[in-house]
């Protein structure tokens, strides 16, 4: 979708050399493409693009809030 809204068409199998941070998946894709892109911004996009996708979506795994208050009480 980031890719899309600067005219690159990219696929998921752009991205697979990269799973490591983000910043440096950004910058490798737009090398790639010889795009030239603000890194921050694209990361910062990224992320607003991640949260419309997941809202009301994730669920917390088992036990996590009672790993949550076990750890408050510093058990």
């Amino acid at each position: 979708m980031m890719f899309s809204e600067i005219g690159i068409k990219v696929s998921p199998d752009d991205f697979k050399p990269f799973v490591v941070q983000v910043k440096q998946v950004h910058w490798r894709v737009a090398e790639k493409y010889g795009a030239v892109v603000d890194i921050e911004k694209v990361k910062d996009r990224t992320y607003q693009i991640y949260e419309t996708i997941i809202q009301g979506k994730l669920k917390p795994l088992p036990g996590a809030f009672e790993f949550v208050a076990l750890c408050r009480t510093g058990i």
